[in-house]
């Protein structure tokens, strides 16, 4: 019996010195899509630059830490991950050292002290860098465009231009969970990988 009682409170220590850790639920998968035309949706979302509390002031965030580079220079966003608005997201427009300026903050987040990640954004590029088997001019993707239809970009040389076949479109966002339609001329094979989209944190 006093073995036992000795065993029993070695293992409450034990347990009692243990930390819990999380991490983002991470992974990596490839896509397989005959010539044809498919829909393909990224089952990702990029590694956040920033993860912490946030003020916000009107569409401002105010966070902790000084973000050492411009966010500016690719599409990032914001995501809340707390409050009832637990997994919104608002595009960053702005941001200068401590405050990220972001479009479209409801006033009812105003004041409040929120926890949030900021994220590089899914874009066409990403789709296409992670491709192999696209084919220059004749391969094309294509956007909802919020009423019903497409808007389509063309695949140049590893690179995305618009429906003109000149501008650069290599930066147009694929949000969360949103798709596109891809018109592929030969079979094709995508990558992809980061952390799940919308998942809750695992020990």
């Amino acid at each position: 019996m006093k073995i036992l009682l000795i065993l029993f409170l070695s293992l409450a220590t034990i347990r009692a010195q243990t930390s819990v850790a999380y991490s983002p639920v991470m992974g990596y998968n490839t896509v397989y899509l005959d010539a044809g035309a498919s829909v393909v949706t990224n089952p990702f979302i990029n590694g956040s630059i920033y993860s912490g509390n946030a003020i916000v002031d009107g569409e401002t965030f105010t966070i902790n830490n000084v973000l050492s580079n411009n966010i500016t220079d690719y599409p990032y966003y914001v995501e809340i991950t707390s409050t009832n608005y637990n997994g919104s997201i608002f595009d960053v427009i702005s941001n200068n050292k401590n405050i990220i300026t972001a479009s479209n903050v409801p006033s009812s987040l105003q004041g409040q002290d929120v926890s949030i990640n900021i994220r590089p954004h899914t874009t066409i590029q990403q789709f296409i860098s992670n491709s192999t088997g696209l084919q220059d001019y004749s391969d094309a993707l294509s956007t909802p465009d919020g009423n019903g239809g497409c808007v389509t970009y063309i695949y140049i040389s590893g690179g995305i231009v618009a429906g003109d076949y000149v501008s650069p479109a290599s930066n147009v966002i694929v949000y969360p969970e949103e798709g596109l339609i891809i018109n592929n001329s030969a079979n094709v094979s995508i990558k992809f990988w980061g952390e799940l989209v919308y998942t809750n944190d695992i020990q």
